[in-house]
């Protein structure tokens, strides 16, 4: 019988920037700096997304990824679990957003299962794009998304099967909800009293406010939110 032993939730911002890099270095997000997805960095007087360096206005390159990351660096999972356990061997399964990650949900499957077959003790951290990739895109009820979590749970289920002595924990690092967009720009009455535009994140965003117009800004969020 099964017995659910706790219950995992997602950061705030529920974002991958924020709720992977939590797992990752096994700390809040703001303690370690990833907040959202694009972040305003004074020093360079732009919001950047985190993962790729882009201007989050412009969409346009901005900053090497590793500039922007320097900033917020932490000690990961990966460096304190070998430092702790010296004979543990260390994996990690990226797809292709990372060099030497993988073009195709096989592969990587593949690469989890070879991994599985080692006799020695390791642990392994896999990241793969989708759903999420395609939720975004298509929304959660599209049917290629019912399509992708069957495949991937019948994979999981084959890859446990393989390997019955390797434990495998399986989570998403956030849900997803379909949302009407609403554009910022089109109530002025908000966005001319913005120094600049919003950042880390659309559904949970940090506004900027001009000097001495807080109050203004809370009234009128309030009455363009009725």
């Amino acid at each position: 019988r099964l017995k659910r032993r706790l219950t995992i939730t997602s950061t705030f911002p529920s974002t991958t920037a924020a709720a992977t890099n939590a797992f990752l270095s096994g700390k809040y997000p703001n303690e370690i700096g990833w907040l959202g997805w694009a972040q305003y960095f004074p020093e360079h007087d732009k919001i950047l997304e985190l993962f790729t360096g882009k201007d989050s206005l412009l969409q346009q390159p901005a900053l090497s990824p590793t500039v922007v990351q320097s900033t917020i660096q932490y000690p990961s999972i990966f460096n304190q679990l070998q430092q702790h356990h010296p004979n543990l061997k260390i994996h990690q399964v990226w797809p292709d957003v990372r060099p030497g990650g993988y073009k195709t949900i096989e592969a990587w499957f593949q690469r989890l299962a070879a991994i599985g077959q080692e006799k020695e003790p390791s642990f392994t951290y896999g990241y793969w794009l989708d759903p999420d990739k395609t939720i975004h895109q298509q929304g959660v009820n599209a049917q290629p998304i019912q399509n992708l979590i069957k495949e991937i749970q019948s994979r999981l289920k084959a890859l446990a099967k393989q390997n019955p002595d390797t434990t495998y924990v399986v989570f998403a690092d956030h849900g997803l909800v379909d949302v009407s967009f609403l554009s910022i720009q089109e109530h002025q009455e908000i966005f001319s009293l913005l120094k600049r535009s919003f950042s880390l994140e659309p559904r949970a965003a940090t506004f900027f406010v001009n000097d001495n117009q807080h109050q203004q800004f809370v009234k009128d969020s309030i009455v363009t939110g009725k």
